[in-house]
């Protein structure tokens, strides 16, 4: 089962790690900035699609980012 507040904190650490901004990131997936706030703060999830994305982007799996 796919663990919101994991992704949530994940999402946040791998940004924080590669030492992006919100904004940066945002620009990055193509996402608005109100958008990856609320991912990070667990008032929306976003859709597979963008899941595999944000994977890609950090070069992780979708496991790695919504169950680790």
């Amino acid at each position: 089962m796919i663990g919101y507040s994991n992704f949530s904190k994940n999402l946040k650490k791998l940004r924080i790690n590669l030492n992006l901004s919100k904004d940066e990131l945002a620009y990055e997936l193509g996402l608005s900035i109100a958008t990856l706030e609320m991912y990070e703060n667990l008032e929306a999830y976003p859709d597979e699609m963008t899941i595999k994305k944000i994977a890609e982007f950090f070069n992780c799996s979708k496991n790695e980012l919504c169950i680790s």
